[in-house]
């Protein structure tokens, strides 16, 4: 699975991060100031949410938060790669000056919906 970010950051210059099963990929209550990247293994939330390999975990949150609001572990061994969210912000905005605040906005939205159920 490829995620449609990757085609607008260069993710093999960001530094990587091995997680063995069972530790913390994100602890509620960090700052959400870095986009996780999996490479390789799944991941999960305290309430069950699954991230498989390709996907960004906690996009939405770390869009729409300050801080993350649910814990992540590894579910197997996790490759990751790190990237910081001012990088995202970036490549955002320069391909169009709406599309950083609109996706901050969708984020957020999707977040609300979830809470609400």
């Amino acid at each position: 699975m490829s995620h449609p970010l990757l085609s607008l950051i260069d993710w093999q210059t960001h530094p990587k991060w091995v997680v063995d099963a069972g530790d913390t990929i994100i602890e509620a209550g960090d700052a959400a100031e870095t986009l996780f990247y999996l490479q390789q293994g799944v991941a999960r939330t305290s309430d069950a949410l699954i991230f498989p390999q390709g996907d960004i975990i906690m996009l939405a949150e770390t869009l729409a938060l300050e801080a993350h609001n649910q814990t992540v572990h590894a579910c197997q061994p996790c490759h990751l790669v790190m990237i910081p969210l001012t990088q995202l912000k970036i490549s955002l905005s320069a391909k169009n000056q709406v599309a950083w605040p609109m996706s901050r906005s969708i984020a957020a939205d999707m977040i609300q919906r979830r809470v609400a159920g």
